[in-house]
């Protein structure tokens, strides 16, 4: 449980600090993530891990086609279909992720739970790329 969270800026970058109390002790984590406009790449930061780009890709859809045996439709998510297509967004982004399992769906859900405002970011990336993806398409069916 967050006992404070700092957010500071530097350029285009959001610095996220977080003092953590818990049966361990005081943990201090600090997320540090690009901040998008319009189709920019965000930069994530969990934990301890490397720095990695979000990139929108189909083997996170292919993912969660594998974990739900149904094509994603946000139309209809529920949560738990949500967060999961997140978490395959950001772990698919890592280049070498399938042969490296670099972050666990528990990582991701306790990084989310260190700091809930990520999820609002990881929904306007999500977002902002199903719209590019939508005006791409129909940009090429127009020229054709």
């Amino acid at each position: 449980m967050p006992l404070i969270g700092i957010p500071f800026f530097i350029n285009e970058y959001q610095i996220d600090i977080h003092v953590c109390l818990n049966k361990q002790g005081i943990n201090f984590y600090i997320n540090i993530y690009k901040i998008h406009k319009n189709q920019d790449n965000m930069i994530v930061k969990i934990q301890d891990k490397e720095p990695v780009e979000l990139r929108f890709t189909f083997n996170a859809l292919v993912e969660y086609e594998k974990k739900y045996d149904k094509p994603m439709t946000v139309d209809s998510w529920t949560l738990d279909e949500m967060l999961w297509f997140y978490y395959f967004v950001v772990l698919c982004s890592k280049k070498g992720w399938n042969t490296n399992a670099w972050l666990t769906k528990e990582e991701f859900d306790e990084w989310l739970n260190d700091d809930p405002t990520v999820l609002n970011d990881l929904a306007d990336f999500v977002v902002n790329n199903m719209n590019l993806n939508d005006v791409l398409s129909k940009d090429k069916k127009k020229q054709n």
